[in-house]
């Protein structure tokens, strides 16, 4: 669904978005790059997400109209759709008619070398409907010889004119306009579309999940702590064996398929009284529809304001009871997040295709880190600014840590559990008891070697952005983060 005149802007209306975007859908809001007004978003099935590609640098250096453009594949065809908001020229935004036929033949040209269909919509301020309109007819004679042709023959204004157009090529003729409907809250109507093309399937998302909590601790441990005896002298590589082989006999891996359904947390907190009004609602929007008289429409303002009532008595309800429950400052920011609907998720860069993203960000970091050692490999040795020699024992090794000294290190860090490691943090924290030993020798044997477990060299590393404000279509302006438990206990302990 396309929306233009959102006047959404491109920070701080976070929590609107989110409002105007329903479950299972995902909003993309391409707002007036400057001064107030204007703006396109586009609504669409979170389901076709990677199907979508996404273009709104057709810019001129005075646009007399802001434009989209969306790009739906699916196994058979792809459709363009460009939408179109040109505003109504005033002295204030200095805009002519002029401007605008000077400029829109470029954008018909840019359709005509666009391989597949071509859809272009939006609302274009002319009055199409009417014969003496002579810049209405001048729109629509150079859509003809640009060989299109606009199929919205009703009005889509409330004033009885037909503002918002549906343009095509007629060898295309994969989509009719089905219905022209009116809207409460707007002065322009909605333009509904049927198109006749296959849509791509949903991918179906898959995860290995295992029951944890089905876990017996007491059974567990003791075959932990018989896999473990096993080893005399035990490696990095068989603790990690010995691990992942207890693990799969108490709670083996099974692939299940996630459901894409998304549920809204707050819909059942107030019974059934939320689904009769929307039911009431619909019932009302109906009656209106087919009477079209006023009485009617101000029974169904009514149904609809009630509704809106109840959803935002419902949402008030459910995040006073998050708060409320909130144990720690931690919590109440990730409500407040969820409130203000602030993404927690990293940008990543979109200018690369989204299959080879992780390659790109590889072989940055590893040309960074190889530039960084011939850099100071290069550096001549300075000797020391005062000129006075070392003094005092040099650091020929480690000290072993003990027990009680890692249990320390462990039990102050975060439980957080990589997909690497062989048992997840918040249950190996549970067994500390009978891998303590065994841990304590791994690093031990780490300090005393000099040299790092090789299963330990391996991480998985997340791209972040280093501030919200930096672009992230710019690799330098990432850093990599590394979650791995196991590696960052040896850091740490070296420390000491």
């Amino acid at each position: 669904m396309f929306v233009v005149e959102t006047w959404l802007k491109a920070r701080g209306d976070e929590a609107a978005c989110a409002d105007l975007t329903p479950i299972g859908y995902a909003l993309k809001s391409f707002p007036r790059p400057a001064g107030r007004g204007g703006g396109i978003a586009v609504i669409f099935r979170d389901n076709l997400t990677p199907h979508l590609t996404f273009t709104s640098s057709f810019k001129f250096e005075h646009s007399s109209f802001e434009l989209v453009q969306v790009s739906l594949t699916s196994a058979r065809s792809v459709v363009h759709f460009m939408c179109v908001y040109r505003p109504w020229p005033t002295s204030k935004n200095k805009l002519t008619e002029v401007m605008f036929f000077d400029q829109m033949p470029e954008l018909l040209d840019q359709c005509n070398l666009l391989h597949g269909h071509v859809c272009l919509l939006g609302d274009f301020n002319f009055h199409v409907d009417c014969p003496q309109d002579r810049s209405a007819r001048k729109l629509l004679d150079l859509l003809s010889t640009y060989s299109l042709r606009q199929t919205v023959e009703e009005p889509t204004h409330k004033h009885g004119h037909t503002l918002d157009l549906v343009i095509e090529r007629p060898s295309d003729g994969i989509h009719r306009v089905s219905e022209v409907t009116r809207a409460l809250e707007s002065d322009h109507f909605c333009v509904l579309i049927q198109f006749d093309m296959d849509l791509p399937s949903p991918v179906p998302v898959y995860r290995v999940v295992r029951n944890l909590r089905a876990i017996d601790r007491v059974g567990f441990q003791g075959d932990l702590s018989m896999e473990l005896a096993r080893f005399e002298d035990c490696s990095a590589d068989q603790y990690n064996t010995a691990l992942k082989a207890v693990l799969d006999k108490h709670a083996p891996a099974s692939r299940r398929k996630v459901s894409s359904r998304k549920v809204t947390p707050w819909f059942g907190l107030l019974g059934d009284e939320l689904l009769q009004a929307k039911k009431e609602r619909r019932r009302a929007e109906r009656e209106w529809k087919v009477s079209g008289l006023t009485v009617y429409e101000q029974l169904y303002r009514k149904a609809k304001n009630f509704v809106t009532f109840i959803v935002h008595k419902a949402k008030s309800m459910f995040y006073t009871t998050q708060i409320a429950q909130a144990k720690s400052s931690k919590e109440l920011y990730h409500i407040t997040n969820d409130l203000c609907a602030r993404s927690s998720a990293s940008l990543l860069p979109t200018v690369y295709p989204s299959a080879s993203l992780p390659d790109v960000f590889s072989n940055y970091f590893v040309t960074k880190v190889e530039k960084l050692r011939d850099d100071l490999d290069s550096q001549p040795s300075v000797p020391h600014p005062l000129g006075t020699p070392f003094s005092g024992d040099p650091l020929a090794s480690f000290t072993p840590v003990t027990e009680s000294e890692v249990r320390k290190i462990l039990t102050s860090s975060a439980p957080k559990t990589c997909d690497l490691d062989p048992i997840p943090t918040p249950l190996l924290f549970e067994c500390l008891d009978v891998v303590l030993p065994t841990i304590t020798k791994i690093v031990n044997d780490s300090l005393a070697s000099g040299s790092f477990p090789d299963i330990h060299k391996t991480a998985l590393v997340t791209p972040l952005l280093k501030k919200s404000t930096l672009d992230h279509n710019e690799l330098k302006n990432f850093r990599p983060m590394i979650r791995n438990f196991r590696s960052l206990l040896i850091s740490r302990v070296s420390t000491l």
